[in-house]
């Protein structure tokens, strides 16, 4: 609030008697000039106040402007309310249920990305197992009454195994995709490793306890034909069985599952313990580490056409497989698109309860911020107002 000088009148700034004169008349107020003077002084006060109250108003004008302003400003930055649950009153729960829903299908549609892409890397892995198999069993057909071929196959069948084993370690984002649920582990150790994986001291154990004698001594040229056809009916083939199989070979789990979308559960994997990829290693294990190298030629044979066979069944199901692996891959890309169109729709809706139109709220920012400059200028004219102003 400004201060107002009033300058008494001359009668009223005496000394000595004078100054009692002067004092006389102040209390008496009967001096014309000083009453002259009093009226002037309340004229002013009143002035004064009133150009304070413009001033404060003024102020106040400002303020609430300036938040408008910053309030637009935010909105054109986002494109969306600055206060959603003001604007929106009672349908701000809509809006919040919404929101909601787009955060579930965003996630499960990242999930259905990362299960797209463990599909496909499954589907590349398969067609490496294949294609493997495809060429052992070439292998297999040629070496059957060649003599002369067994060590080149047998080191076939080792490499073979590597690559089996090499492919069903296949991971994405750290998950193996061949062991199920027990993503964090291994499904298949490597056959030949040192020291020897329980795998393939199971097999050394089994022949010796079928035959008498390891792989390795010069009594199996001795083993007829019949003799290791009944070891692979049934002491060979129980190395393979689903118990010994989890016991010696597999670390998988159960096939993963995932939700595709709104509840739909999808079986998203497949594991080492299938049949037809037991099938194949059953054939390679057979050439590799059964003593072929010395077995009599119609023993060997026998093991040439057990291996066929059950490269052949091995092959049958990973095209199975990779068929299954193909409508995984088809009902994920359904679902998908199911959810893209569904969050289409939302975030239209959605739009239009929360979304600003840019134009509109450009035009409305251009007209506060006149406002605030016109409230500026009126503000420094009040502030300017002086007491001879007044007067």
């Amino acid at each position: 609030m400004s201060t107002s000088i009033v300058r008494w009148p001359t009668c009223c700034n005496l000394s000595g008697p004078t100054r009692r004169r002067a004092a006389s008349c102040r209390r008496s107020i009967r001096c014309s000039s000083h009453s002259s003077a009093l009226r002037g002084r309340t004229v002013v006060l009143v002035q004064s106040q009133s150009s304070l109250s413009r001033v404060l108003s003024t102020q106040s004008q400002l303020a609430r402007l300036e938040k408008q302003v910053g309030e637009a400003r935010r909105e054109l930055a986002t494109g969306r309310l600055a206060d959603v649950g003001l604007a929106l009153g009672v349908r701000t729960g809509d809006a919040i249920a919404l929101r909601q829903e787009l955060t579930r299908i965003e996630s499960t549609t990242n999930t259905n990305s990362l299960v797209s892409t463990r599909l496909e890397a499954t589907q590349s892995s398969l067609r490496t197992i294949s294609t493997g198999a495809s060429d052992f069993l070439e292998a297999l057909v040629a070496a059957r009454g060649n003599a002369s071929t067994r060590e080149i196959v047998g080191q076939h069948a080792k490499d073979a195994l590597g690559r089996v084993v090499e492919a069903l370690g296949t991971q994405v984002a750290g998950a193996n995709l061949f062991s199920g649920i027990n993503v964090d582990r291994n499904p298949l150790e490597p056959y030949f490793a040192e020291p020897a994986p329980p795998s393939r001291n199971a097999v050394g154990a089994a022949f010796s306890t079928h035959f008498g004698f390891s792989q390795s001594d010069p009594a199996v040229a001795t083993i007829s034909a019949s003799s290791m056809q009944t070891y692979m009916d049934t002491t060979f083939e129980g190395l393979f069985s689903d118990s010994s199989w989890q016991a010696n070979w597999s670390a998988a789990g159960e096939p993963s599952t995932s939700i595709v979308t709104g509840g739909v559960i999808l079986t998203s994997s497949v594991t080492a313990n299938e049949g037809s990829i037991r099938n194949v290693m059953r054939a390679l294990v057979l050439i590799a580490d059964s003593g072929t190298a010395q077995l009599n030629t119609p023993a060997y044979d026998a093991v040439v056409d057990e291996a066929i066979r059950l490269v052949g069944e091995g092959m049958a199901g990973l095209a199975d497989l990779e068929g299954q692996v193909g409508t995984m891959q088809s009902r994920v890309s359904d679902a998908s698109e199911g959810l893209e169109s569904r969050r289409v729709l939302l975030t239209r809706t959605l739009g239009q309860m929360e979304d600003v139109d840019p134009t509109e709220l450009s035009t409305r920012l251009s007209e506060l911020l006149n406002q605030i400059e016109a409230a500026y200028t009126i503000t420094a004219r009040l502030q300017r107002i002086s007491l001879l102003d007044e007067l």
